[in-house]
């Protein structure tokens, strides 16, 4: 006569790596929702120390002019990119004009890195060879956000949001 109960679990192994997988995917997610914070707060730092100017005429009424004169600051028009990966694994977002942009508020990555214009320009150009600074102001957003304690807040909140 037996006074205890047996239990028989069988099937533990693919219980086990069922928690492993929900683990990472659950890691992936609340990553992805701390980038996602950080790059929103990036970007509401960037737009406040972005160049605006002092009178926006707003497009003109050629096409041309509506092109190049949009409605509103080209600072208002910086995106955040969705989460990606590189090659190595890891995971990234982009704030700001991103590669190959083409629209009228491309500029802007002149504004952030600064320039020289060709020296090929005409001979007694006032452009010939000019180097204009940089004035940077997504550099300084990425800092702002980008320090140990901030990164670490925002996984914390990520983790209470997916309730981790």
């Amino acid at each position: 006569m037996t006074d205890g109960i047996t239990i028989e679990a069988q099937g533990l192994d693919e219980l086990e790596r069922r928690m492993r997988t929900l683990t990472l995917d659950m890691g992936r997610r609340v990553e992805g929702d701390a980038l996602k914070e950080l790059g929103g707060e990036a970007l509401r730092v960037a737009r406040s120390l972005g160049p605006r100017s002092a009178k926006h005429r707003g497009p003109g009424k050629t096409r041309r002019e509506k092109w190049r004169s949009p409605t509103v600051h080209a600072i208002d028009t910086i995106k955040v990119s969705q989460v990606r990966t590189d090659k190595s694994g890891r995971r990234y977002i982009t704030v700001g004009p991103q590669k190959g942009d083409n629209s009228p508020t491309f500029y802007l990555k002149f504004l952030e890195y600064g320039w020289v214009s060709s020296p090929r320009a005409p001979a007694g150009s006032k452009r010939a060879g000019r180097a204009v600074s940089a004035r940077p102001f997504l550099r300084p957003a990425q800092a702002a956000v980008s320090t140990q304690e901030r990164i670490i807040r925002a996984l914390n909140e990520a983790m209470d949001r997916r309730g981790v």
